[in-house]
């Protein structure tokens, strides 16, 4: 499980800092010590079940824009 979080973090920070490809954020995030990267990782993936959370108020609708915007920074 903590490296598929490990991997699920990278990516969308990947995502969100385009200017910098996957395998140079990979990089840095493994330069850190191990409570830094369980820290980061662990925010990220907060981060990401708050904003599932906050769009399942939108319903449907909310949820697809949720999802769509997912796909697009892990993409």
């Amino acid at each position: 499980i903590g490296s598929l979080c490990r991997n699920i973090a990278v990516a969308l920070i990947a995502g969100v800092c385009r200017w910098r490809s996957f395998e140079d954020v990979n990089e840095a995030f493994r330069a850190r010590p191990p409570s830094a990267q369980t820290m980061i990782a662990a925010g990220v993936i907060a981060g990401l079940f708050g904003a599932s959370l906050l769009a399942g108020y939108f319903g449907w609708v909310g949820l697809l824009v949720f999802w769509l915007t997912v796909i697009i920074l892990v993409n």
